[in-house]
């Protein structure tokens, strides 16, 4: 509903989880976030909207909950402290699923009072190319 009201070019939606359980009332959690996730790719898709879902990993490095979740979405991103970059330093990389480019990129940033920017070369240390996730 607050999506027609501002009408935003871009949705960001922190946490899915608790998205879902506000907005469903049926006790197949799995079910709810299936539904919901694609309600939300609909709706960007025929308002020409991006939309952001966060939720959280699970140890294994899986979407927490549905994994059906990643067939829905475009592009599975992960960010990531760096330590190599210092206490501000973080990695974004799309390691599972990327329709609009490569898996094996990966965009450094810094923490700054201006939120996140991209890190200089001078702040950059690490190798070009994807890590491996026990680096991370």
């Amino acid at each position: 509903e607050r999506m027609h009201e501002f009408n935003p070019q871009v949705v960001i939606i922190d946490s899915l989880n608790e998205l879902v359980d506000s907005l469903n009332d049926t006790p197949d959690v799995q079910m709810n976030m299936i539904r919901t996730t694609t309600a939300l790719k609909e709706e960007a898709e025929k308002n020409n909207r991006g939309i952001f879902l966060i939720t959280h990993m699970n140890k294994k490095e899986e979407i927490s909950g549905v994994q059906r979740i990643q067939h829905i979405v475009s592009a599975v991103m992960h960010i990531e402290m760096e330590p190599k970059l210092g206490k501000s330093g973080r990695l974004l990389q799309c390691p599972k699923k990327n329709r609009f480019g490569s898996t094996s990129t990966i965009s450094r940033f810094m923490m700054t009072e201006h939120g996140l920017e991209e890190a200089s070369d001078e702040d950059v240390s690490l190798p070009i190319g994807k890590p491996k996730m026990e680096d991370v």
